[in-house]
């Protein structure tokens, strides 16, 4: 004798891997200073990083690619035909994570896994304060150094300062024009130098500095150190008429 049978259970074996490979394109921080594209092995102050990459091929009913970070799975991708984005969080000040993805199937088997992709997360400001001390003229007739609010008919000049303390790796001493950022120093232990260059005859000059580091993380702004560029010749023609004696006996 037997009872009524139970309702059927169906099951597929799969024990093939999945076939497309995976690659880790981009990460993009989206954390003002520092926005865009992070590079591989590069810095980051965003902690909850956009990441994006390809699929060699669409996945088939059942497959999805997944984000592993340091190892450990922290999610599945979005797929859109052969692209892929995911949204991490949670990531710490300080630390460096390192990526990999690969394409899964329902029945856990698990494709080549992609090459790595390592970022690490800085959202720590610079400690260092900057002072901007000298601007210096080298164009003839009249040279050396230009008084905070003077006035220079050189339209290259250098600028010179200190740093409070030396930089840390990855940090450097940014120089701004006008609230725009024109480069970045060369510096010497805790002396800095920069040589702007386009300046405008007529125009008058504010800049600033300050450190900022590989994340894009900015220490506080300098003084602020003013120029007014002249390079015109003054236009007045001058004539001598008189040389006078006023030396007795003859006047």
């Amino acid at each position: 004798n037997t009872s009524v049978p139970s309702d059927p259970i169906q099951v597929v074996v799969d024990t093939t891997a999945p076939t497309q490979s995976v690659i880790i394109s981009t990460v993009t921080d989206d954390v003002a200073p520092g926005l865009g594209n992070v590079a591989n092995g590069g810095s980051t102050n965003d902690t909850t990083p956009l990441l994006g990459g390809t699929i060699s091929a669409v996945l088939n009913s059942g497959e999805r690619v997944v984000i592993l970070r340091d190892g450990a799975v922290v999610g599945t991708a979005t797929v859109t035909g052969t692209t892929w984005t995911f949204a991490d969080a949670g990531l710490v000040d300080g630390s460096t994570y390192i990526y990999t993805a690969r394409v899964e199937d329902a029945a856990g088997n698990r494709g080549a896994i992609s090459t790595n992709y390592s970022i690490s997360v800085d959202s720590s400001a610079p400690t260092q304060t900057v002072v901007i001390s000298n601007i210096v003229d080298d164009v003839a007739p009249q040279t050396g150094n230009v008084a905070n609010g003077g006035t220079t008919n050189d339209v290259t000049p250098e600028l010179q300062g200190t740093i409070s303390t030396v930089l840390g790796s990855g940090e450097v001493v940014a120089v701004y024009r006008d609230g725009v950022k024109v480069g970045t120093a060369t510096v010497t232990n805790t002396t800095w130098t920069f040589a702007d260059t386009g300046l405008a005859d007529g125009v008058n000059y504010v800049y600033t500095a300050r450190v900022e580091d590989a994340a894009g993380n900015q220490g506080s702004v300098s003084n602020n150190y003013a120029v007014s560029v002249d390079t015109s010749a003054p236009t007045q023609s001058v004539i001598i008429s008189t040389v006078t004696d006023d030396v007795a006996p003859g006047l």
